[in-house]
């Protein structure tokens, strides 16, 4: 999976510059623009719910955002890439599994241990 992986691909180019004799700055400038250029370019971004808001993603927008496992996943991290700019939400689960677990006690009587994919099929 690491040769599909931005964050790799891109460390392997900032190694390529550093032996090269780069600066540290200029490496890291070349890095960052090599994985703001794989991400732009990619038809399909795999990342958990939380990390798609979560520094170098949090600036790019997904239109069509899939969920696996959204049964299991809590509302609000549900929540999270739809708030960037998601026009379709595939939320893939069966609402008769798991629900997701909330180790507070407090947070499950406010009903945060529902999820997304089980409050839209009630």
């Amino acid at each position: 999976m690491l040769q599909y992986c931005v964050e790799d691909i891109a460390k392997q180019a900032y190694d390529v510059n550093i032996a090269k004799g780069m600066s540290f700055k200029e490496a890291k400038a070349i890095q960052y623009m090599r994985r703001e250029k794989l991400v732009k370019e990619a038809d399909v971004i795999c990342a958990t719910c939380i990390g798609c808001s979560a520094g170098f993603l949090a600036k790019f927008p997904f239109q069509c955002v899939l969920i696996d496992e959204a049964s299991q996943a809590h509302e609000l991290s549900c929540l999270v890439p739809v708030m960037h700019g998601c026009q379709q939400l595939v939320l893939v689960g069966d609402h008769c599994q798991l629900p997701p677990v909330i180790c507070c006690d407090v947070a499950a009587r406010e009903g945060l241990n529902i999820s997304l994919f089980d409050r839209l099929v009630r």
